[in-house]
């Protein structure tokens, strides 16, 4: 199996020969979302959707917007901890890797407008911005195992002639020497590297960014029985990635090679609409049912890609260090991310308290990109059938479980929840599980909320990939198990 799952990301990472930076890994990355606008959101598992009563559901159900009896305006701070224990599945060793981050994650104005002489007994409406995910982390790793990143860069290259050969990564690896053409043909090329049991790697992993999402909403109440509501949002991709591969030959066991270094940085921007509908039904003062759902999110994207190698051997008289770089390469294209369905049921207890249960589809194989915005050329055409296909072959749909509740003791209430979303890979397990936990304070017109979520899950990373002949070279794997805590201070006010 996991052999299995390895060759099918060794084509998906590498089907865009011309493009090289939208993946499937961007798909998912764009298309898993966690809703961490407010402390209450969070600290109720998320599961918020048939209650409403929080700026933080109506992104997900804006039909809760309806439930708002005083306008309010509330700022959300956040910290973000993440710890990465990392290491190649070949080995036994890992090292830990730690990174806290501060974020702003989101702000809001929404409006009470009731109904006078009229069933309609609400018309609410809100406007904010939530912080819809967060790309920061940090992955270091330094060990010996198998295999190089040259065994890439001579499966790229193999049955190309050198002008043949892509900028980004084999024809630089052919201009700094890291691969070379053997004597007497033109397509078939050796590096000093091949064959070589073992090789020590550095590898530095810096990711940044985030998805916000503008959201606009409007709620209705309808005789205290229907609860309408409609939103639009408007949602910004900020992603940002540094990566760092070096290796080096550090007992000097290896003919003519010193050390290599390959950086590779992309940055992916741009903006997206999508639109939402929602509807939570009373079926008396204690029980409420919620459907709610939201169409994909069309985006307009542009990446910005460049690598450089610095390639370092010893001829036996003198050391020569060969170093070349690609300029930063602009590339927009289209993306679409999967429409999402969710479903839930609420129940207050005692007028002081709420349980609700929240179930959320999501169908990542509906994901698609559109790499002809710019140009409709047979090479474009044929990378958008070529990601599109891997993603509908190694994605899968997922259902997304969400648990919660709130109880009120005086001014303060106390929160909890669970959540539990499926890994939107069909044969590998990366799915999420979270707890979650709070407070809040009500004082007259004031309200401050404290929440907090621990996550678990399990990641498999790729240094590189082997895209062709894979039985031919050693593809390296990183197990990782991610630790994420995020903490999150509303402050709000009614008027």
């Amino acid at each position: 199996m996991m052999k299995h799952w390895i060759l099918l990301l060794g084509f998906a990472f590498f089907s865009l020969s011309s493009t090289y930076a939208q993946s499937l890994e961007d798909a998912v990355r764009f298309s898993r979302l966690s809703n961490l606008a407010t402390a209450r959101t969070i600290a109720s598992g998320g599961a918020l959707g048939p209650m409403g009563v929080d700026f933080g559901a109506f992104g997900n159900n804006p039909a809760g917007l309806a439930r708002l009896r005083y306008s309010e305006a509330l700022i959300s701070f956040g910290a973000t901890y993440l710890n990465t224990k990392a290491g190649y599945a070949e080995s036994n060793f890992t090292q830990n890797q730690d990174k806290v981050t501060p974020t702003i994650n989101g702000f809001a104005l929404s409006f009470a407008n009731p109904g006078r002489r009229s069933k309609w007994l609400s018309r609410n409406f809100s406007i904010g911005l939530s912080r819809n995910a967060s790309f920061n982390r940090e992955l270091n790793l330094v060990d010996n195992t198998s295999g190089s990143i040259t065994d890439r860069f001579l499966d790229l290259a193999n049955g190309l002639q050198p002008v043949d050969l892509d900028p980004f990564e084999a024809g630089l690896a052919f201009d700094v020497l890291a691969i070379d053409t053997l004597p007497g043909t033109n397509d078939v090329y050796f590096s000093d590297l091949e064959g070589v049991p073992s090789v020590t790697k550095d590898i530095v992993v810096k990711n940044s960014g985030s998805i916000n999402e503008l959201q606009i909403a409007f709620g209705g109440n309808y005789n205290n029985k229907l609860l309408i509501g409609a939103g639009i949002g408007f949602s910004f991709i900020d992603y940002k990635s540094e990566r760092t591969h070096f290796e080096e030959d550090v007992d000097a066991s290896i003919d003519f090679f010193q050390d290599l270094t390959f950086q590779d940085k992309l940055e992916s921007v741009g903006a997206g609409v999508n639109v939402k509908l929602g509807l939570i039904y009373m079926i008396n003062n204690e029980i409420f049912i919620s459907v709610a759902g939201q169409s994909p999110t069309w985006y307009l994207l542009t990446d910005t890609y460049e690598t450089n190698l610095e390639y370092a051997f010893d001829e036996g008289f003198d050391n020569e260090v060969y170093f070349d770089e690609i300029a930063p390469n602009e590339f927009e294209y289209n993306f679409t991310s999967p429409w999402k369905l969710s479903g839930g049921v609420g129940t207050i207890i005692n007028n002081n308290g709420f349980v609700s249960l929240e179930v959320e589809y999501l169908d990542y194989t509906q994901a698609k990109y559109d790499l002809t915005t710019n140009s409709s050329n047979t090479v474009n055409t044929a990378d958008t059938d070529a990601v599109n296909a891997d993603i509908e072959n190694i994605l899968q749909t997922a259902i997304n479980i969400k648990l919660g509740g709130e109880y009120r003791f005086g001014d303060m209430r106390l929160r909890g929840g669970f959540q539990t979303t499926k890994s939107p890979f069909l044969d590998f397990d990366e799915g999420r599980t979270s707890i979650s936990a709070g407070f809040g304070y009500r004082l007259n017109k004031f309200f401050v909320d404290l929440g907090a979520v621990y996550s678990i899950q399990d990641e498999l990373y790729f240094p590189y990939t082997i895209p062709f002949d894979f039985n031919a070279y050693s593809q390296p794997v990183i197990e990782n198990k991610l630790t994420n805590i995020n903490l999150v201070l509303t402050l709000g006010t009614k008027f």
